[in-house]
């Protein structure tokens, strides 16, 4: 609730201040996007993301540090539509890389609890598997995955302790078949919440490909000597 009156508040200021980036907060002109300073941190944390050699890791678009923190706390614990438009933004660059996602892939947001979701007012995944979508012309899909168990905040929990949490939270609905999925979340950390959906789909017959595509991954597998090529 809290989050949802401080959006609020942000839209009513919106409508008499110039829009600002959404990482410095320097005022800009035309809509509220990055500004040139904050997109080049960006794409160095855009860089520092490797290509995926584990197929069972995800798609990430940026290294979890500095401005990427920054920007998924503010969309997380402060409702900031700006800055989950900037994720998406770069989560859409990630994916289209190459030959880019099936056109019939499926964008599934990780579900909130419901008792969660009350309480924030809002799902972040959703928001980024939606801003995704504007840009890919993918389609989000919020019916074919729902938590049934709520959880307590994993932030200080290791991958054994995550996974204990998660276990059995999701279900999945039947006859998906061999369509195309991707799970989209915001922060990659020890994948336990990731597995744990695919763990659900697949229990109720999905049998095509399940990718993750989230904004950030934490960083310490992406210890770089030198930055990657990226398209």
């Amino acid at each position: 609730m809290r989050a949802h009156l401080s959006s609020i508040g942000r839209g009513l200021l919106s409508l008499v201040l110039p829009p600002a980036c959404p990482g410095c907060g320097c005022r800009l002109e035309g809509s509220p996007r990055p500004c040139h300073a904050c997109t080049l941190q960006l794409a160095e944390l855009f860089r520092r993301v490797p290509d995926r050699s584990d197929p069972a890791g995800p798609i990430a678009a940026l290294a979890y540090e500095e401005i990427a923190r920054l920007l998924v706390h503010r969309m997380k614990y402060g409702g900031d539509r700006p800055a989950a438009e900037a994720l998406a933004d770069w989560m859409a660059t990630r994916l289209t890389c190459g030959t880019g996602p099936d056109p019939a892939t499926w964008l599934l947001p990780v579900p909130l609890h419901s008792v969660r979701l009350r309480e924030r007012g809002f799902n972040q995944a959703e928001r980024l598997a939606r801003g995704v979508a504007r840009r890919t012309g993918l389609e989000v899909r919020t019916d074919i995955l729902r938590r049934v168990r709520a959880g307590s905040s994993q932030t200080q929990l290791d991958h054994s302790a995550r996974s204990a949490v998660v276990a059995g939270a999701f279900i999945g609905r039947a006859g998906l078949g061999e369509r195309p999925i991707l799970i989209v979340d915001d922060v990659w950390t020890t994948g336990a919440t990731a597995s744990a959906c695919r763990s659900a789909l697949g229990a109720d017959g999905a049998t095509g490909p399940i990718g993750v595509l989230v904004a950030a991954r934490t960083p310490s597998p992406f210890e770089l000597e030198t930055p990657r090529e990226v398209c």
